[in-house]
């Protein structure tokens, strides 16, 4: 692979990158989900879990790297429990249960309509 050097790309450019590498990533995600759900058939919670905790563990990464550090206290707490654990938790139960009832591809477009829907 190349060296690109990113700083010399225009925010045009960086949108196509990015958005190329979140449709791969999410297409993967959604494959990965799929046969996760073919071994554990009795158990949803598993796939997910296990999602989450690398997508936890990846950030906790990026940040390091980036130096970035957010304050998670109080208030800020509490409205990450109910979104984590309730809203995003229920969400992904919902698409991992469906899943495996329709293609990776009619799911991967569908999935791709969430950020629409939810702005």
């Amino acid at each position: 692979i190349p060296y690109i050097n990113f700083e010399l790309l225009d925010n045009n450019a960086m949108g196509i990158i990015y958005g190329l590498v979140t449709g791969l990533t999410y297409a993967l995600v959604t494959l990965f989900m799929k046969k996760a759900n073919e071994v554990y058939i009795k158990d949803q919670v598993w796939p997910i879990f296990t999602v989450t905790i690398v997508a936890a563990i990846s950030a906790a990464i990026f940040c390091i790297m980036e130096d970035i550090s957010f304050p998670i206290q109080g208030q800020n707490l509490k409205m990450m429990l109910v979104y984590g654990g309730l809203i995003h938790f229920s969400g992904w139960l919902l698409i991992t249960g469906s899943i495996t009832k329709i293609s990776v591809a009619v799911t991967s477009i569908l999935l791709l309509t969430q950020p629409v829907f939810a702005t």
